[in-house]
């Protein structure tokens, strides 16, 4: 039978606005049977956790561990997990969970981010009223269905943006089904933008980048 790692997981946490991270613990829920517990390698520091620690977009419950462009190392694994294996390298994005039932209108669908059941990796609960813990953490425990494998040519450091940043500019490529010779826009060659560049290219398109900022020329050309 699966069993989680022991022990509390230790974190940095926001308790309020304004103040500076702090150590943190707490207990994981069980280990499900459709889920992974990762150690974590690294997590990216993304806009989106500043705007969540300091409340800038309300509703944010505190003590928070932000984070959600997590890679890190399959420890154990649920019983009904067959995708993955303990000692895989996985990564982790914005959402932990979602029902995965054939009759939910959106997952049946490829919609699970809409779920009505969905949660998002921290400032969130579970159905069950556990709350989603992030990455700013040496452990966390996720549905399988959200951890990808990550393969071993790509530096992890710089594979974590990819959970995030760079998931939220190549879905669209796909789903508009970008193809070689199709003319790209890029607005802002900011975290996003560059890794839009670089998708974009990657996939045969002509690619202009528009900036504001002339130093951004020669990186936009890389």
């Amino acid at each position: 039978m699966a069993t989680t790692e022991s022990g509390s997981i230790n974190c940095w946490a926001s308790y309020a606005k304004d103040e500076e991270l702090k150590p943190f613990q707490y207990v994981p829920r069980p280990l499900g049977e459709n889920d992974v517990d990762i150690k974590i390698t690294c997590c990216g520091i993304c806009g989106s956790d500043l705007h969540t620690i300091d409340s800038e977009w309300a509703g944010t419950v505190y003590p928070v561990v932000a984070g959600h462009e997590i890679i890190g190392t399959v420890t154990a694994k649920g019983d009904k997990v067959s995708h993955l294996n303990v000692g895989d390298v996985v990564g982790v994005g914005a959402q932990v969970y979602a029902c995965n039932k054939p009759d939910c209108n959106a997952c049946n669908r490829g919609f699970d981010p809409h779920c009505p059941k969905m949660v998002f990796t921290y400032n969130a609960k579970y159905e069950d009223g556990a709350t989603a813990y992030g990455g700013y953490a040496d452990r966390v425990l996720v549905d399988s269905n959200y951890a990808f494998k990550i393969p071993e040519n790509i530096d992890l450091a710089e594979a974590a943006p990819l959970m995030c940043a760079g998931v939220t500019v190549y879905n669209p490529m796909l789903t508009h089904k970008f193809k070689a010779g199709d003319r790209v826009g890029v607005v802002g060659i900011g975290g996003l933008g560059h890794l839009a560049i670089q998708f974009a290219s990657k996939l045969g398109c002509v690619v202009t980048a528009f900036s504001q900022s002339e130093n951004k020329r020669e990186e936009s050309s890389k």
